[in-house]
This record gives structure tokens, C-alpha cells and sequence, in this order.
């Protein structure tokens, strides 16, 4: 059975958490768009407009665009079946313009399609999350289509000063609106390590 003490430090550290509001740390990030945009094959079997790609810095605005939208308008969008398969190896990086411990993401893209964010651990990128497809129409939220506030909450955390974002599989129509990466709310990591230090001095008391 655990001390009284510490089930109060658990019950404390978990309602301090419970409290703590995450930080988009990539909201403002420069964004670097790797390839060809904008582009559909030829012929189009779906006939889709051909409207403009958004700007990147759009993916880091912190903003959504409504429920469902279509998936290339206003959004930064590529076809992978493009003539030459000349947007085949697009690629999205983030410069998030300084190194963070990132615990989670929340991403706005084409719904049947699959994604993935990877980081750079200074020498090779990572896959940090496999961004699965969930059916709908349009842009969708992920990881809950029905909760813009969800986060996909990693294993463990990373650490890194860059992301990109690739597709990965669906229907060769891929696109993105947001890209959000959060690390925990400053107050929550003072507190864990002031009930830290309050738990070494009371194992030193205990001691003397």
C-alpha cells in the first residue's frame, strides 16, 4: 500500500496535468514546401477544380478550416498522379526556430488518406506518427474528426527543432490545412518539478 503522501503527490501531479493547457509550438513556424503543388493529372477522372494552393504559412496559422471543406480549396493540396509524377516525392517541412520535447499533434488533412509526420534527430528523420485515414468528405481533424481540441498523444516524447509531413497511401488526391504540435504547458512542468524537489527533501527528512 502507498503512503498517504504519495497518493496525494499522484492525485496532485494528475489534476495539474489534468489543468494544463498544451502549447502549439509550431503555430508560426516557417514552412517549406518541397516539390510540385497545385498540379492535377491529366486527364482528371474526378474533375476537380484546379484551384490555387494555399500558402504554407497557413498550414502553422493555428486555425482549422470548417468541417468537410473540399480538399483543394484553400488548402496546400498536390495529385501524386500528376503529369511526370512531378509531385510524387512532395515533402512539408517545419522549422519550429528552436529545439522542444513535442508530446503530441493534431493535423487537418484529406480525409481517405494517410499521412505521416516524421522529425529530425540530427542526422535522419524519424517517424514520430502514421497518420491514419478516417473517411468523411474533405478536410478532416485527426486524431477525432469530431473534437478540434484532440491531440495524438506520443509514446514518449520527442525531441527536435524540425517536422515533415508526407503522405503516405489513399487516393493520390492529398492535401493539408494545419499541422499543430504540442509540448506540455510550462506552470505543469514547474509544478512536477517543485512536487520533485518536495519529494526529495521529505526522503531526506525521513532520512535524518
Amino acid at each position: 500500500m502507498k503512503p498517504l503522501w504519495m497518493l496525494g503527490l499522484s492525485l496532485w501531479l494528475a489534476s495539474c496535468t489534468a489543468l494544463a493547457a498544451p502549447i502549439n509550438v509550431a503555430q508560426g513556424a516557417a514552412v517549406t514546401l518541397n516539390g510540385t503543388y497545385g498540379v492535377l493529372r491529366v486527364p482528371d477522372p474526378s474533375n476537380w477544380p484546379q484551384n490555387p494552393v494555399a500558402a504554407g504559412a497557413t498550414l502553422t496559422d493555428g486555425l482549422f478550416l470548417p468541417r468537410a471543406t473540399l480538399w483543394n480549396d484553400g488548402s496546400v493540396w498536390w495529385d501524386a498522379f500528376a503529369p511526370q509524377d512531378v509531385s510524387a516525392d512532395n515533402a512539408i517541412e517545419i522549422a519550429l526556430g528552436a529545439v522542444y520535447m513535442i508530446a503530441g499533434f493534431t493535423v487537418q488533412a484529406d480525409d481517405n488518406d494517410t499521412y505521416r509526420i516524421e522529425y529530425w534527430n540530427g542526422a535522419s528523420w524519424i517517424t514520430a506518427w502514421d497518420i491514419p485515414a478516417v473517411g468523411g468528405f474533405g478536410d478532416q481533424v485527426r486524431p477525432d474528426p469530431d473534437d478540434e481540441s484532440a491531440i495524438f498523444a506520443l509514446g514518449s516524447a520527442i525531441t527536435t527543432d524540425r517536422l515533415r509531413f508526407t503522405a503516405t497511401g489513399g487516393d493520390g488526391y492529398y492535401s493539408v490545412t494545419e499541422i499543430k504540435a504540442f509540448v506540455p504547458e510550462p506552470a505543469t512542468l514547474a509544478l512536477l518539478g517543485a512536487a520533485l524537489a518536495g519529494l526529495g527533501f521529505s526522503r531526506r527528512r525521513k532520512l535524518n
